[in-house]
């Protein structure tokens, strides 16, 4: 089977324990929690974390769904009045920050 069946399945499977935990979460730490950001979070650390163990070897993979993180990201501040003005900067600096994780793990 391809990775990226895999990584789909990853990402309904961690949406499902995101969706099922987020009532707890949003009533402890007061917040509104997204369970599609969460899953796919959760999906690119296990994959980052099993580029570096030398199991999968997948930057492609790992740049998409980081990606998708960033762009998650300043959607999230659009909520927010305050910072709004820095999604620019969420943009560039999450970019960068992918480009030398993803560099870094070669």
């Amino acid at each position: 089977m391809d990775l990226v069946w895999y990584v789909l399945a990853s990402i309904a499977g961690f949406f499902f324990v995101w969706l099922a935990i987020k009532p707890f979460i949003d009533k402890k730490l007061n917040v509104k929690m997204c369970a599609v950001c969460a899953a796919v979070v959760s999906t690119w650390i296990v994959l980052l974390a099993t580029n570096l163990l030398g199991f999968v070897h997948s930057q492609l993979l790992l740049a998409i769904l980081m990606g998708q993180s960033i762009a998650g990201a300043t959607y999230l501040m659009e909520k927010y009045e305050k910072l709004k003005g820095f999604k620019i900067v969420a943009i560039i600096a999450g970019t960068a920050i992918v480009y030398y994780i993803l560099t870094w793990i070669g």
